[in-house]
């Protein structure tokens, strides 16, 4: 294990094959292969999306059923495009507890909110609002690029039939291959969801989703974040002063977490970590009339706050100019927004940080 992560960004290749046996891309891992690291000797490898036109339905080997997740773990080859040689390092680094049980919750995690078919579909949206007008020009000039379908309409809705299959294709794909035992729901609660959030192996998830689907027997991670000003107290019923859980579900669960205004013992280093620049999750995300975007700065500086859409266009700014240390807080009203995915970038003259908020109308 201390081999591989030091040899290979794990964190990323968890995340990169949660993707790719999500979208169902039926050309890899056999091919559709691009990594790279700087050249140095204490650089890691990391891998790039690449190349994935026939996913999200767009080939008959490639459904919301299609079981991608069989084929990457396959010791022999099954189809053109998982030879031995390609699914070697996943075979190998899932044989890994430690590397396995992360796969299986971040995978359930990811199936919550980065993939549910709420945001996929809004993403989706959000695309076909920048070209749809491109497109009949595009097909008198190329007639064979529309070959998967009889329309541009009928591919999209194979995409947005594929967004709301998929996740529960993929856990029955999960529950078979790891042996698993059954899944469970887990309840978020706070006692006040302006003061902070909560993560699943390193995922946010949005307070106002309730309930989300995780494996059993499998350790889950659970982080509780504070925003700027608020403090972790407790978990509610859990003999615990940590702010991050490791725990095995087997039923049907509930966790609440506390936070506080007040000031509670914390670390020299979390207390570092709160000095330098943030942008927190916005809350609520995905959102639909408005949402509320704080941010905390280390001393005095000039800001710029703003909204871009997926190809780098400003859409609006939040906010500008000279703001004093500490912590503030804008609100986003969606107005004439259109459904899908944005970037939030807070730009100060040392350094800037990107978030992505969603809207759904």
């Amino acid at each position: 294990y201390d081999t591989v992560c030091a040899a290979i960004d794990l964190d990323e290749y968890i995340n990169y094959l949660i993707t790719e046996i999500y979208a169902a891309n039926i050309d890899w891992p056999g091919g559709n292969i691009k990594f790279w690291r700087p050249h140095d000797n204490q650089s890691r490898w990391r891998w790039i999306l690449f190349d994935v036109d026939l996913s999200l339905g767009a080939h008959p080997l490639g459904q919301y059923d299609s079981n991608t997740l069989a084929n990457a773990m396959s010791p022999v080859k099954i189809y053109y495009a998982n030879p031995t040689w390609s699914t070697l390092l996943i075979r190998k680094a899932l044989e890994n507890p430690i590397i396995r049980n992360e796969f299986i919750q971040r995978f359930a995690a990811h199936l919550n909110t980065t993939f549910s078919p709420t945001r996929v579909i809004a993403v989706l949206d959000s695309l076909v609002s920048l070209v749809a007008d491109e497109i009949p020009r595009h097909k008198t000039r190329w007639p064979e690029s529309l070959s998967f379908g009889p329309d541009w309409d009928s591919q999209l809705e194979t995409i947005r039939h594929f967004a709301r299959k998929r996740p529960e294709a993929v856990r029955q794909q999960i529950l078979q291959q790891f042996k698993l035992n059954g899944s469970s729901q887990v309840t978020i609660q706070t006692n006040n969801e302006n003061a902070g959030y909560i993560t699943a192996q390193g995922v946010i998830l949005p307070w106002q989703e309730g309930s989300f689907t995780f494996f059993n027997d499998v350790p889950l991670r659970l982080c509780a974040e504070p925003f700027s000003g608020y403090h972790f107290k407790g978990w509610n019923g859990i003999n615990s002063s940590s702010a991050e859980l490791t725990v095995s579900i087997h039923s049907d669960t509930v966790f609440t977490v506390e936070f506080t205004d007040q000031p509670t013992t914390v670390t020299s280093a979390k207390l570092k970590q709160e000095k330098q620049l943030r942008l927190y999750p916005n809350f609520p995300n995905p959102f639909n009339a408005g949402t509320f975007i704080s941010f905390e700065l280390a001393k005095q500086s000039q800001i710029e706050l703003a909204l871009y859409d997926l190809q780098g266009r400003r859409v609006r700014t939040l906010c500008s100019g000279l703001y004093s240390a500490g912590s503030h807080t804008v609100s986003l009203q969606s107005d004439n927004l259109a459904s899908g995915l944005y970037l939030l970038r807070l730009q100060t003259a040392t350094g800037h940080i990107v978030r992505k908020i969603a809207h759904v109308k």
